[in-house]
């Protein structure tokens, strides 16, 4: 890290996005204006005729004051380079493209600035009118600490130029700027971050597109049945993924509260609010492309899925019970989907097991959540359930598994001669059922589990077991039929 001198002690004057936040704030204030009200962005665009600064004066006015200044991914070198500075005595001031009135939240939060300058309706302060600003205000010379190139003019004029969110390689930027240093290096990772942000341990869900395959596998099933259902998975895959992208985006400022969601990249900005955007929309566009190429109405239900998934993140996931309901619908339409592809429809009570067994899950993942942090409530988490929702939720959880079994033996009677032969094969397959989700509340309340019940189901040794018992004992009804 490089080190100023500070001889002349000259002001040091810091950006603010992408230099004392890893994020941008005016794509903070859109995702805040989007979830509360994503008309008024439509009338708010008309205020850019009037240019930059006044379309950031508007968007200040309407969602400048819900940002969460005190959870925003701070840069903690540029923070402690500037009480390093603060400690010798510089002075020190915060100087943004921001507007004004956020730039000065965010330094009142600090604590750490002698003053701070933002753009207001009359004055974008970026580039070069941030560098003749400074200059007029510090004849004598001033250091400034900013991210990119729109700084270029900006470290141009200063005595000091140093650069934050560096590169591990040697930054381009320094062959423009003689003498730049560096005040914070760009965390290590990033590739990572990106990986875990398509969730795909969550892909393992979009397994379910597969199910009516098995379900009606007989001489007549070929490879192109196999090859429909692979590509549906693919196109589910890369939709989710995006969709996750939208989601993290959207949950910016609730993730930052939470204790282990504050590390997802968007949130801890590893990513960008921008470049997540243009991934998620771009895997949707992909998945979509690629749906296509099996028919329009499996893109009919990929539509479906997409728009309850919007829904989902817009409102359904802070109303009570609908959150769980719409989550238990994602999964129906995923093997709806498998259905589709190889117009193989799925049957009712195959459905009805679907719909509640996966409903139990989602209030098993909102128990464990509620089990797992104290005093949450809607303003906190975005969620409608609070601690002492626990109990009650748990209750609706344990009827709700034991309905799906009910439910999977009504569909394996009423389908033994389609799928079942065997009267023992349903018998231990409910079975089996019985026992998995009886271990798994009993897990919960013991807060055994502490993740996403689909990582639990991947990583649960007994789970996997009694997965592939049940798999053994539907393959071994179907095999004869396959055979002959």
């Amino acid at each position: 890290m490089t080190e100023p001198t500070h001889s002349s002690m000259n002001p040091l004057c810091v950006d603010l996005d992408g230099t004392l936040v890893r994020t941008d704030l005016l794509y903070e204030q859109l995702v805040v204006l989007i979830k509360r009200n994503p008309l008024a962005l439509l009338f708010l665009l008309f205020s850019l005729l009037r240019g930059k600064a006044a379309f950031k004066a508007g968007l200040a006015d309407r969602a400048g004051g819900e940002l969460d200044v005190a959870n925003l991914p701070y840069d903690d070198e540029v923070v402690a380079h500037i009480r390093r500075n603060k400690d010798m005595g510089r002075r020190v001031e915060l100087v943004s493209g921001s507007h004004e009135t956020v730039v000065a939240r965010v330094a009142r939060h600090l604590d750490l600035f002698d003053d701070w300058l933002g753009s207001h309706d009359g004055r974008n302060l970026t580039g070069k009118t941030k560098a003749r600003l400074l200059g007029e205000r510090h004849p004598g010379g001033f250091a400034y600490i900013g991210n990119g190139a729109a700084d270029l003019p900006v470290w141009a004029a200063s005595a000091e130029a140093l650069l934050a969110q560096a590169p591990s390689d040697r930054p381009r930027l320094a062959r423009k700027i003689k003498g730049l240093g560096i005040a914070s290096k760009r965390p290590v990772g990033r590739w990572t971050g990106f990986i875990r942000a398509l969730r795909m341990h969550q892909w393992a869900k979009n397994g379910l597109i597969f199910l009516p395959l098995l379900l009606t596998l007989s001489d007549r099933t070929g490879w192109a049945d196999v090859i429909a259902c692979a590509i549906g998975f693919g196109a589910f895959c890369l939709m989710s993924s995006g969709s996750y992208f939208l989601n993290d985006i959207l949950d910016v400022q609730a993730d930052r509260r939470h204790p282990t969601k504050k590390t997802r990249a968007v949130a801890a900005g590893a990513i960008s609010i921008r470049a997540g955007a243009t991934l998620g929309l771009g895997l949707i566009a992909a998945g979509f492309a690629l749906g296509y190429s099996l028919s329009s109405a499996f893109v009919w239900v990929m539509g479906a899925y997409m728009a309850l998934t919007l829904s989902y993140s817009f409102l359904f996931k802070r109303l009570i019970a609908l959150d769980v309901l719409t989550i238990s619908v994602l999964f129906l339409l995923r093997a709806d989907a498998g259905g589709v592809a190889i117009d193989r429809p799925v049957t009712v009570w195959l459905a009805a097991f679907l719909l509640f067994f996966f409903l139990a899950l989602a209030i098993g993942k909102r128990v464990i959540e509620l089990r797992a942090i104290d005093d949450l409530d809607t303003r906190d988490n975005g969620r409608a359930y609070r601690t002492e929702d626990a109990d009650v939720m748990t209750a609706t959880g344990v009827t709700m598994s034991i309905a799906s079994v009910m439910l999977f033996l009504i569909y394996a009677i009423l389908e033994q001669h389609s799928f079942y032969s065997n009267d023992w094969a349903i018998i231990l397959t409910v079975g089996l059922l019985a026992y998995w989700v009886l271990r798994f509340w009993i897990l919960i309340h013991r807060d055994r589990i502490d993740m996403d019940p689909v990582a639990f189901v991947l990583r649960d040794p007994a789970t996997l077991v009694t997965l592939v018992a049940i798999m053994a004992i539907a393959l071994a009804e179907q095999l004869p039929r396959i055979m002959s």
